[in-house]
């Protein structure tokens, strides 16, 4: 099907969504909440844009393109006027928030805001309730972490602020925030998140360490590969793999 974005013609699969296919073309559309690995959620609102659903129609609706599926014909504005108020609305309110996130003062700064002088809804916090976390969190099978309180006090957590047997300390979570907000801190023997410490895995190859023990015995338990996989980090699997296809070549 066809569309068109900022006067771009533009090719899309059934299904995609508007920031799929503007990605695709290479138009920006900034998001701090959208991730591709992860289904979309609209959760920031920072990737909202202006569509008509043909060339000649008049009224434009404002969507966030990371849940909008295209439709053939459809026309998309991503800078109207409109659209850049909405944006930056937001990100006056985000920075709010979280006033030390260095990826939302940049995307202000880049998109003209001004400095203003509210106190934090939750102090210190890089948290932007985009819930990534908690959705590559769920993805992975652990539904470790969730919004606790409400209003200006929400934030992810564990249950109860406490630990959790469901964590595994995999860093997914962290790694997947796109502010930063979540603390890690490791060692060769320990890794801690949540405020849980988490005993790491050595590399049967090599000796480092590459993931928690806790991690490995969760992907084992899903039983796609074999346990004996998970005894070697990527660099060790890998110059196994490489060694093992030069001697077949020979």
């Amino acid at each position: 099907m066809q569309l068109v974005i900022d006067g771009i013609p533009c090719t899309a699969e059934s299904g995609e969504t508007i920031l799929q296919v503007a990605r695709r073309n290479r138009i920006d559309i900034p998001t701090l909440c959208h991730h591709d690995a992860l289904e979309g959620v609209g959760a920031c609102r920072l990737c909202v844009v202006a569509v008509r659903a043909h060339a000649e129609a008049v009224d434009a609706q404002v969507v966030a393109s990371c849940m909008y599926a295209v439709k053939d014909g459809l026309q998309v504005d991503t800078a109207t006027p409109e659209v850049r108020r909405l944006r930056q609305t937001v990100l006056d309110l985000l920075a709010a928030r979280c006033p030390d996130a260095p990826e939302i003062q940049a995307l202000r700064e880049r998109m003209g805001g001004d400095a203003i002088d509210y106190a934090p809804a939750v102090d210190g916090s890089k948290c932007i309730m985009c819930y990534r976390c908690v959705r590559a969190c769920e993805a992975i099978g652990c539904n470790a972490i969730a919004a606790v309180n409400r209003g200006p006090q929400k934030e992810i957590a564990p249950p109860f602020f406490d630990a959790t047997q469901r964590c595994i300390g995999c860093g997914t979570c962290a790694a997947i925030c796109p502010t930063g907000h979540i603390a890690v801190t490791e060692t060769p023997q320990y890794r801690e998140i949540w405020s849980q410490r988490f005993a790491m895995a050595q590399c049967a190859g090599c000796g480092a360490p590459f993931m928690t023990e806790a991690t490995r015995e969760h992907l084992a338990g899903l039983g796609k590969l074999k346990p004996d996989y998970f005894t070697h980090c990527a660099a060790c699997r890998q110059r196994d793999a490489a060694a093992r296809f030069v001697r077949v070549g020979t």
